[in-house]
């Protein structure tokens, strides 16, 4: 790489840096119940917006709490509902309807998906 190639993919980890950053501080405000509800869906807008802008992928946690089909932040049990069912966590968006199966294993198998 020539040095101008060098110094934008430098400056191109660097705001990705700062763009996990951010996203951390908006998914502790947005996951806490202290704070009233519409300013936690617009953190969780911006969470989506600023990883699609700055091209960050999302962590397992935050992937968890997104409706992948209509972009909503699962936040409180107004937005989804859970349920457990044959060795899946069962997600509901209440928005869209949208159905998740996230699978767990019982304490004899060797590993587990989620941790707790």
């Amino acid at each position: 790489m020539c040095s101008k190639q060098l110094m934008k993919y430098k400056r191109g980890k660097a705001r990705q840096e700062i763009a996990k950053e951010h996203l951390s501080k908006l998914y502790d405000f947005a996951t806490n119940s202290q704070y009233p509800l519409e300013y936690r869906k617009k953190s969780a807008e911006l969470i989506l917006k600023i990883s699609q802008k700055f091209k960050v992928s999302l962590d397992k946690h935050y992937k968890i709490l997104t409706c992948k089909n209509c972009s909503s932040f699962l936040l409180d049990t107004n937005s989804f509902s859970i349920r457990l069912n044959k060795g899946h966590l069962v997600y509901k968006c209440k928005n869209c309807g949208e159905i998740y199966r996230i699978p767990y294993t019982s304490k004899n198998h060797k590993k587990s998906q989620i941790k707790p």
